[in-house]
């Protein structure tokens, strides 16, 4: 089997004895993971127990889908989120990928540059994803120590309203911002 440990809503628990019974009889395979993201993660025949990560991920590549270069975005010209201004060596070689191998290649950028730069795996689920979408939409995690995730949340709220005031040109981008706020809330919290 596997370590005998399963992530829960981003909280690492051991098996029982009748669990890793149960799993052993129902044929579950452990699929090792590298990186950041924790020893195992589970996997069974009905359906998968996804990581934070891939829930992140999943939830990130919605919001930042395909290609975008709109002038007056400070992030500038950007593949799947990635932007050639702050990332110009990865927005290069994922700018020269088959199609087909463009969202593997981001996954695996995410990973390193976002969800392990900025310790996601340390923090619990929901507050994990949220620090995640704040540093990929921001640069920035808005995490102070021993935070909720609501705290995150409200000062992301402030920066984007600040951003606003400081440089009006980005009053466009108000409305999806805020959308995406109250959507982390609603996919992750409110469920």
């Amino acid at each position: 089997m596997g370590c005998g440990k399963v992530r829960i809503h981003g909280k690492w628990r051991h098996l029982t004895p009748e669990e890793e019974t149960k799993l052993a009889m129902e044929r579950v395979d452990w699929i090792p993971r590298e990186k950041c993201l924790g020893c195992y993660q589970l996997i069974n025949n009905s359906n998968k127990v996804m990581s934070d990560f891939d829930q992140a991920i999943e939830w990130l590549f919605r919001k930042e889908g395909g290609y975008s270069n709109d002038p007056s975005d400070y992030g500038g010209e950007t593949m799947l989120g990635i932007s050639k201004r702050y990332f110009p060596k990865q927005f290069t070689e994922i700018m020269a990928l088959p199609d087909d191998q463009k969202m593997s290649y981001a996954r695996d950028f995410y990973e390193v540059e976002f969800w392990c730069k900025f310790k996601c795996d340390l923090h619990d689920y929901p507050l994990n994803i949220i620090i995640f979408d704040c540093a990929v939409n921001t640069g920035k995690s808005f995490y102070v120590q021993n935070d909720f995730w609501y705290d995150v949340l409200f000062r992301r709220l402030k920066h984007h309203s600040q951003r606003v005031k400081d440089d009006p040109t980005q009053l466009k981008f108000l409305r999806g911002w805020l959308e995406r706020v109250i959507g982390l809330y609603e996919e992750f919290v409110k469920g």
